[in-house]
C-alpha cells in the first residue's frame, strides 16, 4: 500500500510538471498570435510572473517587455503587475534595494487603483525585506499596515500570515511576551481556516519562544507540531519538528533525548539544506564532547564543517548570480538608452554640439590661462584650507571620542549605583522599598537614551564617507554591525562598546565574530580593528 502510494505521487507531480510545461507553450503561442497591447501585457506578466522561479532572467526579459509596453499605453495595473514580477526576482536572489525599490512603484500604483487586497501583500512583503535587512521597528510599522487593510476587508489568511510575521519580529527584539501573544493570534486563525501546514510552524514557532523563556510546556507545542507534520507527510517539517525537541532537550540537559531526535531529524532533512546540517552535526558534536565521547563529537564536526563549506559555496553561487543578473540587468539599459539616442541624433544635432563643444573649448582655454597665471595663489589657498580641515577634523575627532568615553562611565557609573541599590534593598525597613524602587527608576531614566543618534550625526560628520563605503561593500551588513564598525573605527576595545551598548562583553565578542565572517575575514589573520581603520 506504501508503496502504492509513492508511485502514484510520482506520477501526480510527473503530470503537474507536464502541464505546467503546456500552460508555458500555450501561453508562448498566445503570445505569438495576440496583437492588441493590452492583451500581450497580460500574456507577458503571465509569462514572466511563471518564470519567477524557474528561469529568473528569462522572467526579468519578459517582465520589463510588459512594464515598457504599459508605460507606453499608460496601462496602470499592467505596470503594477510587472513590477511585482521584477520585484518578486530581486528579492529571491536577496537583492534587497531592487526589490524594495520596484515593490514601491508597484504599491504607488495599487493605492491609485486602490486594490487593498494587494496593498496589504507588498506591505507584509516591504516587512519582510526590512526584517531581513534588521530594521525591525520598519518591518513592524509595514507589518501593522498589512494587518489594518486585511482587517477592513476580512482576508483572515492574510492576517494569519501578518500576525506569524509580526510574532517572529516581536521574537527577534526579545520582546517575548508580545511575540506569543500575537503568534496565538495567527495560531487561532490558522486553526479555523484548516490550514494544517501553517498550523504545524505556529506551534513550532510558539514553542520556540516558549523556549527561549525557559518555559517547559515548550515541549508540547512541538510534540502538537510534530504530529500534524506526520499526519501531512510535510518530511521538511517533520525533520524541523524533530530538530525543535532536540533543541529542547539540549536545552535541558537530556543528552540521551535530544540525540534521539537530532538524529531522526537528520533521517528526513532535505540533503540540500546544508545550514540546518551543519547547525544538527554541529549540537550533536557538542553533546558528544560533553558526553566524553570525543571521537563521535570529531565525526560529526568533520560533518557540519563539510555542510558548511557546501553552504558557503551555495552563498558563493548565489552571489555571482546575482552579479550576473545585475550586469545583464545594466547591460540591457544601456543598449535601450543608446539605441534610443541613436534613434534620436540628427546631423543638426552633430552640428550643434561641434558648435558647443567649440565654444566650450574656447571658454576651458580662456580659464585654463587664468588659472596657470593664479596657480601659486590657489596652491597656497588649499594648503591653507587642508590644514585648516585636519585641524577641524582632529578637534571633532577628539570632542567625539570624548563625549564616547563620558558616555561609557556615566553608564558605568549609574549601572554601579544601581546593581548596588538592587542588591542591598533587602537591607532596608520595607517601608522604604517604594523609595528605593523609585530611585532605580529614576536613575534609569537618567541614561541617555539618545546617545545612538548623538553618537552617529557626530561620527558621520567627521567620517562622512565611512557608511557610505560600508554599504557599498557589503549591503548585507545589519544597523547593529555597522555601529560595531564605527566604534572599531574609533579603535574602542570591547569593554567600551559592551558598557555604551549595555551589552555583556561575551555578546560583543560574539558580534564581532559574525562581523568578521560577513567581511570576509575568518580564516584570514587580519586585525578587525585594522582592517575597518584602512577602509
Amino acid at each position: 500500500m506504501r508503496y502504492s502510494l509513492i508511485f502514484l505521487c510520482n506520477i501526480f507531480l510527473l503530470l503537474a510538471t507536464n502541464i505546467q510545461a503546456n500552460n508555458i507553450d500555450s501561453l508562448y503561442l498566445q503570445l505569438n498570435d495576440t496583437r492588441e497591447d493590452s492583451s500581450r501585457i497580460i500574456l507577458l506578466n503571465k509569462i514572466g510572473a511563471t518564470l519567477i522561479n524557474k528561469s529568473p532572467q528569462n522572467s526579468l526579459a519578459y517582465s520589463q517587455k510588459a512594464l515598457s509596453l504599459s508605460k507606453k499605453e499608460k496601462y496602470t495595473s499592467g505596470s503594477a503587475e510587472a513590477y511585482i514580477n521584477i520585484a518578486k526576482v530581486y528579492y529571491n536572489q536577496k537583492i534587497y534595494s531592487k526589490a524594495s525599490e520596484y515593490y514601491f512603484n508597484s504599491l504607488k500604483l495599487k493605492e491609485e487603483i486602490g486594490d487593498k487586497k494587494c496593498i496589504a501583500s507588498i506591505s507584509n512583503i516591504i516587512g519582510e525585506i526590512n526584517f531581513q535587512l534588521g530594521n525591525m521597528n520598519q518591518s513592524l510599522n509595514y507589518y501593522y499596515r498589512a494587518v489594518k487593510l486585511n482587517l477592513e476587508i476580512g482576508n483572515k489568511q492574510g492576517l494569519a500570515n501578518n500576525y506569524n510575521n509580526i510574532g517572529l519580529t516581536y521574537k527577534q527584539q526579545g520582546e517575548y511576551d508580545k511575540a506569543l501573544n500575537i503568534l496565538n493570534k495567527a495560531l487561532y486563525l490558522n486553526r479555523k481556516l484548516k490550514n494544517r501546514k501553517a498550523v504545524a510552524k505556529n506551534y513550532g514557532n510558539v514553542g520556540y519562544v516558549m523556549l527561549e523563556k525557559n518555559d517547559k510546556t515548550s515541549k508540547v507545542f512541538f510534540e502538537r507540531e510534530l504530529k500534524i507534520e506526520k499526519k501531512i507527510n510535510n518530511k521538511t517539517g517533520i525533520a524541523r519538528s524533530h530538530y525543535h525537541l532536540g533543541l529542547f532537550y539540549n536545552h535541558y540537559n537530556n543528552y540521551d533525548s535530544a540525540i534521539i531526535y537530532f538524529n531522526n531529524s537528520l533521517q528526513n532533512i532535505s540533503k540540500t539544506n546544508n545550514k540546518l546540517l551543519s547547525e544538527i552535526n554541529k549540537k550533536l558534536a557538542t553533546i558528544y564532547s560533553k558526553k566524553k565521547q570525543y571521537q563521535k563529537a570529531y565525526s560529526y564536526l568533520l560533518a557540519s564543517n563539510t555542510y558548511q563549506t557546501n553552504l558557503k559555496e551555495e552563498e558563493t553561487t548565489k552571489l555571482i548570480t546575482q552579479y550576473e543578473m545585475q550586469h545583464k540587468f545594466d547591460k540591457q539599459l544601456k543598449m535601450k538608452e543608446e539605441q534610443q539616442r541613436i534613434k534620436n541624433t540628427s546631423f543638426f544635432t552633430l552640428v550643434v554640439l561641434i558648435l558647443l563643444l567649440t565654444i566650450i573649448i574656447i571658454i576651458l582655454f580662456v580659464s585654463l590661462s587664468k588659472r596657470v597665471k593664479n596657480s601659486s595663489i590657489e596652491r597656497k589657498k588649499l594648503i591653507k584650507k587642508h590644514k585648516t580641515v585636519v585641524k577641524n577634523l582632529d578637534q571633532k575627532q577628539k570632542r567625539l571620542t570624548t563625549q564616547i568615553m563620558y558616555n561609557v562611565q556615566n553608564t558605568e557609573q549609574l549601572n554601579k549605583i544601581i546593581s548596588k541599590l538592587v542588591t542591598h534593598r533587602m537591607y532596608f525597613k520595607k517601608q522604604n522599598h517604594v523609595f528605593i524602587d523609585n530611585i532605580i527608576k529614576d536613575l534609569r531614566l537618567c541614561t541617555n537614551k539618545n546617545a545612538w543618534e548623538e553618537f552617529e550625526i557626530c561620527f558621520q560628520d567627521i567620517h562622512s564617507d565611512f557608511y557610505r563605503k560600508l554599504e557599498i561593500r557589503y549591503p548585507s551588513l545589519s544597523i547593529n554591525e555597522k555601529r560595531l564598525c564605527a566604534f572599531l573605527r574609533l579603535n574602542m576595545t570591547t569593554k567600551e562598546i559592551a558598557s555604551i551598548t549595555q551589552q555583556s562583553t561575551n555578546s560583543i565578542e560574539v558580534a564581532r565574530t559574525r562581523l568578521r565572517k560577513k567581511l570576509n575575514l575568518s580564516n584570514k589573520d587580519i586585525s578587525l580593528t585594522s582592517f575597518i581603520a584602512k577602509m
